[in-house]
């Protein structure tokens, strides 16, 4: 047996409303993709009363005729049949510079006593001695879409909405989140505004608010008030990932599935990973609000670190034609599983069982049956298709591949191919990327010497010589790995002279060429000899211990090894089940084998910096000497990112080591 990775609601209050006006223009410029900075990692910035109004904008444009029916209109209510369908909008993403001008304005006005989309000139005393002009202002006044345009952001759609409420006198307090509220209800009610508020040509938005004493020109009153501004945008370009990440019901707030005020996530990362490795990540606003502006593809989205308390994980998110997508994350609820790593093996009846981790216990599941009429061989594990997922591997009676990929709980089998040939006598049968493709492929050496690589397609194999091996000689511990740290495995033995030979890649494709290594001694047998990358410098070596105790590492430097003396263990004792891993998630590989009294032990390396050569041994816990061991594998079973080591007792049942890093 062996291992591998398993891999919108309803709120609104009611308070006192004035008026409120809609404006919207279009430039005829555009901006065009390469003009567009894809990943911006400072956060966006909105107050939290601020997230929950665009939080309510973005809940109408989800659903525009539920949105309507909340407020007891018709979608089209005061416009002319279809001006708005009743189609889902794209979600607006928070931009900062909107931000800005939204909450610059709404100060403004607040502070000036006038409301209007076009601001007095500086100095200006506004009040009842400003009169709003028309859409042909004085050039030293100062529209919207100037104040836009001198924020920075390079626009070709733009649109504004401003709504004030108030009490009087204005002694009385107003209840600030109320009035969040009834500003987004009173500007759907609108039908100019609702036009701006779902209209799917904009895909940005900045929400303003200010809260203060507003002297209404009109009739001379001074209001305790609420001053929103709206400011909407398009630049072209590609479209984003948006959304909030909040505690829904925390503190005894709703538990409704929607963003209240109290309920944000002050500190985290969000991060999107698109199907081919590109990361796009960007810090969450102290309200809990993101927008990430990415390429079109599909999307893994990543909540973590800070204060949100765990991994939250959304697959398959699509971002296509330029079009925001909504991705909320809600820490309530319990983090994504941990991808931890899970069992395989396979029964004498052809059933392949897995054993699924869920991060603290194994679920055995049956994901496939093998044929009992074939003689299957040389099974082997890897990620042949590049879906992240580890797929099993195995020959026939004819020497060709079938691959079993891994699916939802399942493995769906099929030829792969490749041909090898029964009679060739093939051994040191390896997995890795040997062409640097991304895709693992399958090494194997035949009797004759020849090493040949069956080459993943991501459906099928093809097999291509790469080099050649002497016959007179005895070949051990024969093992896959990146000893020149290009990315692509390389193959490494000792003969029986105690020489290394590398059977390196040159850096393209399957070119690979033999390279003498360094050589350790014939005076001792060796013992646990292990591929790793045990100083962390992104080179791979082999450690080994010795019949007299002593580990050696032979380092590499790329270009071939040095050996060094690391730690001596007892010989007094009889080491099993050694393994290799990083135990302590330092990201240096260390070995941890048990003894004969039940002990586990690890060498590790004691060096702080990269290229460490000094080793210690630490204690790595007890397993019972009244039962045997078997199945005795390496892996991340908890999903913590430390190695931890599995095996089963002769009971049948399975127990894990877990690493605690120490």
């Amino acid at each position: 047996m062996s291992w591998l990775r398993s891999t919108l609601r309803t709120i609104y209050r009611q308070t006192v409303q004035r008026r409120s006006v809609g404006h919207s223009r279009v430039n005829a410029a555009v901006e065009s993709l390469e003009e567009r900075v894809l990943l911006a990692a400072a956060a966006i910035e909105l107050t939290p009363n601020e997230q929950l109004l665009l939080e309510l904008v973005n809940r109408a444009r989800a659903n525009p005729e539920a949105e309507a029916s909340r407020y007891g209109i018709t979608l089209n209510a005061g416009l002319a049949p279809n001006t708005i369908s009743a189609d889902a909008k794209q979600p607006l993403a928070p931009n900062q510079l909107l931000v800005d001008v939204a909450e610059a304005h709404a100060q403004d006005m607040l502070d000036r006593d006038y409301f209007c989309h076009t601001a007095p000139p500086p100095g200006h005393p506004g009040g009842a001695s400003y009169v709003c002009p028309g859409d042909n202002p004085p050039a030293e006044y100062v529209t919207f879409d100037e104040r836009i345009t001198a924020s920075g952001y390079n626009w070709m759609m733009v649109g504004e909405n401003i709504s004030w409420g108030g009490i009087s006198p204005s002694v009385f307090p107003i209840d600030e989140i109320e009035h969040v509220y009834t500003r987004h209800e009173k500007l759907f009610l609108s039908a100019e505004h609702r036009v701006n508020l779902l209209g799917n040509a904009f895909r940005e938005v900045g929400t303003g608010i200010r809260y203060g004493l507003f002297t209404n020109a009109a009739n001379g009153i001074t209001y305790n008030s609420s001053m929103v501004a709206q400011e909407f945008g398009n630049r072209a370009g590609s479209g984003f990932i948006t959304g909030v990440v909040f505690n829904d019901g925390v503190n005894g707030l709703a538990n409704d599935d929607f963003y209240t005020i109290g309920e944000q996530i002050s500190s985290g990362v969000v991060t999107a990973t698109s199907s081919t490795g590109q990361e796009y990540s960007i810090n969450l606003g102290t309200s809990g609000g993101y927008a990430l502006q990415v390429p079109d593809g599909v999307y893994t989205v990543t909540a973590s670190g800070g204060a949100v308390g765990g991994n939250y994980v959304i697959t398959g998110v699509i971002v296509s034609g330029g079009h925001n997508v909504k991705v909320d994350f809600d820490t309530s609820l319990p983090p994504t599983p941990a991808d931890a790593d899970s069992l395989v093996g396979r029964l004498e009846d052809g059933r392949v069982w897995v054993a699924v981790s869920d991060g603290s216990s194994f679920n055995n599941q049956v994901w496939t049956t093998w044929s009992t009429d074939v003689a299957w061989q040389d099974v082997q594990i890897g990620d042949f298709n590049n879906d992240g997922k580890e797929d099993v591997a195995a020959r026939d009676n004819e020497g060709d591949w079938w691959v079993w990929t891994a699916g939802e709980n399942e493995f769906i089998g099929s030829e792969w191919g490749g041909g090898w040939a029964i009679g060739d006598g093939w051994s040191s049968i390896l997995v890795g990327d040997f062409n640097g493709d991304g895709l693992d492929d399958i090494a194997g050496r035949q009797s004759n010497g020849q090493w040949s690589v069956a080459e993943s397609n991501g459906s099928s194999f093809s097999t291509t010589s790469i080099g050649t091996w002497s016959t007179n000689v005895t070949w051990t511990d024969v093992q896959s790995g990146d000893f020149n740290n290009d990315q692509i495995a390389d193959i490494v033995g000792r003969a029986s002279s105690g020489s290394w030979v590398i059977l390196q890649s040159s850096g393209s494709g399957l070119a690979h060429a033999n390279l003498s290594a360094g050589a350790w001694s014939t005076n001792v047998s060796w013992h646990d000899v292990f591929v790793g990358d045990f100083n962390n410098d992104g080179f791979d070596d082999v450690m080994g211990r010795a019949s007299n105790g002593a580990w050696y590492l032979a380092k590499s430097n790329g270009s071939g090894f040095t050996n060094v003396f690391a730690k001596t263990w007892s010989t007094n004792v009889t080491w099993h089940d050694a393994q290799v891993g990083d135990f302590d998630g330092n990201g240096y590989d260390e070995i941890a084998a048990r003894s004969s009294n039940g002990t586990w032990y690890i060498i590790r390396p004691t060096d702080g910096g990269s290229g460490a050569t000094n080793f210690s041994t630490a204690y790595g816990g007890l397993w019972s000497t009244n039962v045997s061991w078997i199945n005795v594998v390496a892996g991340d079973f908890d999903g913590d990112g430390l190695t931890d080591i599995a095996g089963r007792a002769s009971t049948g049942s399975w127990y894990v080591a877990r690493s605690n890093g120490n």
